[in-house]
């Protein structure tokens, strides 16, 4: 909950922020919200995620939902700030009920791209900080949920479509540069995964106020 409330208390400053300066950058507009300088929404969906460097693993499904800001810097660029719960991990080949269970807070830091000739269109590329919530190696009754790494840096790709309503489509690639083990050695394992980086694709809908 500590987590929850510190991604949260990041969103709302980053809104309070981003609003006093592009207040001062607007001043003598009228509408300065239909500029869309400033904008936040919602967003809900799900991910197909999985760890890579390690066999015998597969992946699983998970939800994902949470908040946005964005700031626009011009017609094109902008930069963006989000605050998600996910759910990820992996499942095992040929293993019943096994599963790696990683639930994250991310804070995904985009740059923004909204391409000229095609509305609605964006592209989107940054960084993501990701902080556990609950992480747990399940095989049918047992559970184990020491030897996580307690921070996984992520680099996402993606790209979303926005109809003029304010409802979007986001679909995401994302790919960890940490290993999510720690080096504790704690952790039992099946079939031999002790190490692995985080990979998950993801497709949400959203509203965008």
């Amino acid at each position: 909950m500590k987590k929850v409330f510190i991604a949260v208390t990041f969103l709302i400053n980053f809104v309070i922020f981003s609003q006093a300066v592009f207040s001062q950058k607007n001043v003598g507009k009228i509408a300065r919200h239909d500029a869309k300088d400033l904008s936040y929404g919602v967003k809900v969906g799900f991910n197909s995620s999985t760890l890579i460097g390690s066999d015998g693993i597969a992946s699983k499904m998970g939800f994902v939902l949470g908040a946005f800001a964005e700031i626009k810097l011009d017609p094109t660029l902008g930069i963006s700030a989000e605050a998600l719960y996910s759910q990820q991990g992996c499942a095992y080949n040929n293993v019943t009920d096994a599963y790696i269970n990683l639930d994250y807070l991310n804070i995904p830091i985009l740059c923004n791209y909204h391409l000229p000739f095609v509305e609605g269109l964006t592209v989107k590329a940054g960084l993501q900080p990701s902080f556990p919530l609950s992480t747990n190696v399940k095989y049918k009754s047992m559970s184990d949920e020491d030897g996580f790494s307690s921070f996984d840096l992520v680099i996402p790709v993606g790209i979303s479509y926005e109809l003029s309503i304010g409802v979007f489509l986001d679909a995401r690639f994302g790919i960890g540069i940490l290993n999510v083990f720690d080096d504790s050695g704690t952790v039992w394992t099946i079939n031999g995964v002790d190490s692995g980086n985080n990979m998950f694709f993801q497709i949400t809908a959203g509203y965008r106020f």
